[in-house]
Parts: structure tokens; sequence; C-alpha cells
């Protein structure tokens, strides 16, 4: 290989080098994309605050409620739905950040038991049969919606005024952008 390029003329070894930089520069370049691209970490699709909520979990929710809406044979336009999500998705935010600024949590434990407990009532098959027939979803995704159910519970626990009044409050101050375009509704029509 090195007589090759020394039997090379200068010009020609010149001409070597750059293809050879602009080749490693398009591979590396491809590389730094295809790792955006396919990143584990989501961008935010919506800023709450300090806090985000991803367009995955947005429309985890949306076909949820759009799959219980089907069930119900209610017919509800796509741009209610949407925003009925987002209403819930942001009010959970508000609710997760206020209690990490008190030191509030739940524990996994009390999520556990929770969905215990209406296992217990319902029958853990009737439950999940249940889920899925209305939302579509597993105990795993009902554990969520059990730990908002807390996070909500334990709020209330800690607020001095009623939650209807909190939660005004808080859209009130609220500080808030919609930063994916496939979500097409104005931040301001949430209110």
């Amino acid at each position: 290989m090195r007589q090759f390029i020394a039997s090379l003329s200068r010009r020609n070894r010149k001409y070597i080098g750059y293809a050879s930089i602009a080749i490693i520069a398009l591979i590396g370049g491809s590389i730094f994309v295809y790792t955006i691209m396919n990143s584990s970490e989501t961008q935010p699709a919506i800023i709450v605050n300090n806090g985000s909520i991803d367009y995955e979990h947005y429309t985890e929710r949306l076909d949820q409620l759009s799959h219980f809406y089907q069930q119900q044979d209610q017919a509800v336009d796509q741009g209610t739905l949407e925003r009925s999500v987002l209403r819930q998705l942001v009010s959970e935010e508000l609710i997760n950040q206020s209690l990490a600024a008190h030191d509030i949590s739940i524990e996994n434990n009390d999520v556990e038991d929770r969905y215990r407990t209406i296992s217990e009532q319902t029958g853990t098959q009737a439950l999940n049969e249940r889920l899925k027939q209305l939302y579509n979803i597993d105990s795993e995704a009902y554990k969520k919606i059990l730990l908002n159910d807390l996070r909500r519970e334990k709020l209330i626990d800690n607020i001095t005024i009623e939650y209807s009044e909190w939660l005004s409050q808080q859209w009130k101050n609220l500080e808030m952008s919609i930063t994916d375009e496939r979500i097409d509704i104005e931040a301001n029509a949430l209110y």
C-alpha cells in the first residue's frame, strides 16, 4: 500500500486525502444522524414549566381514550380528544412538579397495593379483560394510571384549598409550549 501511495503524484495524493476526509465525514455524519433518530431518549413534545411530556406518552394516552370512546359507541371529534388528553397530561405534570417540590413521593408498593385491592375486588382476569376491552391496555399500563391517581390523592391530602381551585391556579401560572409539530393544537387553546 505504501508503494502505491509513494508512486502517486503529489497532486493525486492530495485528492485521495480529500476524498478520505470526505468519506470519513460522511460516515461520521451518518452515524450521528442514525444515533439521534434512534435515540432511546425521546424529545419533549410539550414543555410544562420545568418539566416535559414526550410525544409517545401523548399518543399512548390518545389511543387509550380513543379506544374507550369507540367501545362506548360515542363519537368524539379528534380535536376534542387531543385537547382532553393534553389537559390531562399537563395537569398530571403539574401535580408531579408540585409533589417533587415538596419532596413527596409515591412508593411502588403503594401502586401494587392499590392494584392488588382492585384486582381482588373484581378478579385479576376480569380486571385485565376489562382493561383490554375498554382501553386496550394491560396491567402495567393500568398501574401507571393508578400511580397518577395516587399522586393526585397525595396532593389533595397536602394542599389547603380545593383541588379544582389549586389546579386552576396552576394553569394560570403555567409556562407551556408545544414543541412537536405533530401536535396541532395551540397551547392557549387548552386554558
